[in-house]
């Protein structure tokens, strides 16, 4: 599946970059970095929404940051489907569900069964321990939040994909492709 259900527990919700005075930076350099393309469903030159992906342990309670990409508004309607229920856009996110991901109906709804039942699991820890470690291993990120560390220029940081030869963020570069010409878009 490229578009996946991922509900942020009760718990959780508040836990993020959002809250930080730097989001406002980032978001945007995440614009820039994936050229205005959702990185999902690959609409090109729309509005994007800065995506935080989170992998949780629920042995340990840690919510962990572990990349942010730029998606359209219909893509994060459809990831948080159950925020979409509650400001009655539920149908447009189910029909691009659907669609992204070429299936039916009945997988969507098996789907998004599976997603409820973790929500409500995740949603019983009280207390998620926050890790945002990927604020210093992504250089583009560390320099938002720490900007005196920066020591390298906006062009030191191109890098050309060898399939399409465009130019991109080095962030935007897996294995020498762009996440366009990468078959494994999931390591992005």
């Amino acid at each position: 599946m490229k578009l996946k259900l991922a509900f942020i527990p009760r718990t959780a919700i508040g836990q993020n970059l959002r809250a930080k005075p730097e989001w406002e930076i980032l978001r945007k350099k995440v614009y820039d970095i994936y050229n205005n393309q959702c990185q999902i469903c690959r609409k090109q030159d729309c509005m994007l929404d800065a995506h935080e992906v989170w992998e949780w342990d629920e042995e340990k309670h840690i919510q962990k940051l572990v990349n942010i990409i730029g998606i359209c508004r219909l893509c994060h309607d459809t990831i948080h489907f159950n925020i979409a229920e509650k400001n009655g856009r539920a149908n447009e996110a189910e029909e691009h569900y659907i669609k992204v991901n070429n299936c039916d109906y009945k997988e969507f709804k098996q789907k998004l069964d599976e997603a409820r039942v973790v929500y409500q699991r995740r949603s019983r820890i009280n207390k998620w321990k926050l890790d945002t470690s990927l604020i210093i291993q992504k250089q583009w990120i560390r320099r938002i939040f720490h900007p005196e560390e920066h020591i390298l220029s906006d062009i030191d940081q191109q890098k050309r994909c060898e399939a399409c030869g465009e130019f991109y963020h080095i962030e935007a570069i897996l294995n020498n492709k762009c996440f366009n010409c990468t078959e494994d878009n999931d390591s992005f």
